[in-house]
């Protein structure tokens, strides 16, 4: 009620209210507005006609007003956080609804198990062009290009993404979880699961004797088939009683026993998480100027909480480790 200045006896009822209130603060953006009230780089796409049949946000510059076909951000500190020898890998995934009539990326470097955003890109639908007008406006500022220095991309098997991995030649790395829930409630989806989830070679080799025996006195031809299938999406294959490995590639990109080579995380909870506090912050009024003013924003500040980032995953690791101490004899 702004009744109390913010000091040291008030700041917990204020950070209260941050967190647990919903504060739709409408203000009134334009792109000159944008642009002074915030640095990096900004590339918008722009049409005179609108031939996509689509509704589309308007711009004026000069005054001749312009449709924004697709657009990106990229952070001013971008090429230090691609460069920097912490860094693993980069996570990639979109979400509709933080723009209005737009699809987002938001690209997120991985460093130390945490994920930083190095910016934005938005587009109409979901394909490869959203991911490669990123690469390629961050080769045109910064003077190289990212896969010089990061070759990990982590993320869902959407064919875009998958798409866009291959035509920068980085090697593409799944989501646990999105692997997981592809396989679906099927009979045989659990044991395939855990394949992909042993994290040693001997767990892996000890699941993989079990599920040979059990496997051994299946003669429905059906069955078969489904069991297939689903190694299929890991790279395994069931031929005369033997589980075998016959996609090395696909094997390497879901199994968790090679994640670590890469010191990537095994999921992309990070930015799935990112997306749900930005759409929790998302007004009803879902204006361009003040959307994108929101993001970067958000983006911008990513930065200032790596510590405290890594500080959480730190705790949340020793918790996980004395918790297994105690249960193991």
């Amino acid at each position: 009620m702004k009744i109390a200045p913010f000091n040291e006896d008030t700041m917990h009822i204020n950070q209260f209210h941050k967190t647990f209130f919903r504060n739709n603060n409408y203000q009134t953006f334009d792109l000159t507005s944008l642009i002074q009230s915030l640095t990096g780089y900004l590339f918008l796409n722009l049409v005179e006609n609108n031939n996509t049949h689509k509704k589309l946000d308007k711009c004026t510059i000069d005054n001749t007003k312009y449709y924004i076909l697709n657009g990106t951000y990229i952070v001013p500190y971008a090429n230090q956080l691609i460069m920097n020898p912490l860094a693993n890998g980069l996570m990639l995934d979109t979400t509709w609804t933080i723009l209005n009539k737009y699809v987002t990326s938001i690209p997120t470097v991985v460093i130390q198990n945490v994920g930083i955003p190095i910016g934005m890109s938005f587009a109409l639908v979901e394909d490869s062009s959203i991911y490669n007008e990123f690469f390629f406006n961050f080769a045109n500022v910064f003077g190289f290009e990212i896969p010089e220095f990061l070759d990990i991309v982590e993320s869902d098997q959407g064919k875009a993404l998958v798409k866009a991995v291959k035509e920068n030649d980085m090697t593409h790395l799944c989501c646990l979880c999105h692997l997981l829930v592809s396989f679906g409630r099927k009979k045989y989806s659990y044991q395939i699961g855990n394949l992909v989830t042993a994290t040693t070679n001997d767990e892996y080799h000890k699941l993989r004797t079990e599920y040979e025996e059990s496997w051994s006195a299946i003669d429905d031809a059906k069955d078969i088939r489904k069991i297939n299938h689903l190694l299929k999406k890991i790279g395994h294959c069931y031929e005369n009683g033997v589980i075998k490995i016959n996609n090395d590639e696909r094997w390497l990109q879901v199994s968790m026993q090679f994640r670590p080579l890469y010191a990537m995380p095994s999921c992309t909870n990070q930015i799935e998480s990112s997306h749900g506090h930005l759409n929790e912050l998302t007004p009803r009024k879902n204006v361009l100027w003040s959307s994108l003013h929101r993001i970067i924003k958000e983006i911008l500040n990513k930065r200032h909480r790596f510590e405290e980032n890594f500080k959480h995953n730190y705790r949340r690791y020793k918790t996980k480790i004395k918790c297994e101490n105690k249960s193991t004899s």
